[in-house]
């Protein structure tokens, strides 16, 4: 394609967290979510181009323990995921653009912020997956803590110019986040 990935993979080496980055609570990951389709992909290709380390975080095996995933510089996970893991400790909320980040149990999954802490970045691979800002998977996304975010696409519009606004939602362009 356009070099996303690669382009994505010499910002992660080159983007190394600074120790106030980790005095500050961000733990050095870089967490990508993706269609399931390319899950493989990304690993694969952190695996050939960098020496950093590099784990599948989807399906039913994976680790329910957020200091497994700190250990890794790169956490690929899907979309469909970070929607369940969203979905599965939160009440329901009648409108899904109203909903807020509310546990309903004490032991959150791996990826919530309460129990991962705050990955250096959050990329949003094929990020038009995420065009309506009112789904629960892009409000699920749009709760990752990060302290630098990417979106990464083709095609940022697809049908109308209203879909970058979910787009900007996920990076937290003010006032598109409120």
């Amino acid at each position: 394609g356009f070099g996303k990935t690669i382009q994505t993979l010499t910002r992660i080496v080159e983007g190394k967290p600074h120790k106030s980055d980790k005095e500050d609570g961000w733990s050095g990951t870089t967490l990508v979510v993706c269609p399931l389709s390319v899950v493989d992909q990304w690993k694969a290709e952190v695996e050939k181009m960098t020496k950093l380390r590099v784990v599948k975080h989807q399906g039913t095996s994976r680790t329910t323990d957020p200091a497994q995933l700190r250990k890794h510089h790169v956490v690929v996970t899907t979309y469909d995921t970070v929607k369940s893991e969203y979905e599965t400790y939160l009440p329901p909320a009648k409108d899904e653009g109203q909903a807020k980040l509310k546990l309903k149990s004490k032991s959150a999954p791996a990826l919530l912020p309460s129990n991962y802490g705050y990955a250096l970045n959050v990329c949003a691979d094929e990020a038009h997956t995420i065009k309506n800002a009112k789904t629960k998977g892009a409000i699920a996304c749009c709760e990752l803590e990060a302290k630098y975010r990417w979106c990464l696409t083709g095609t940022p519009i697809k049908n109308n110019v209203s879909e970058l606004h979910s787009l900007f939602k996920f990076l937290h362009v003010k006032p598109y986040n409120d």
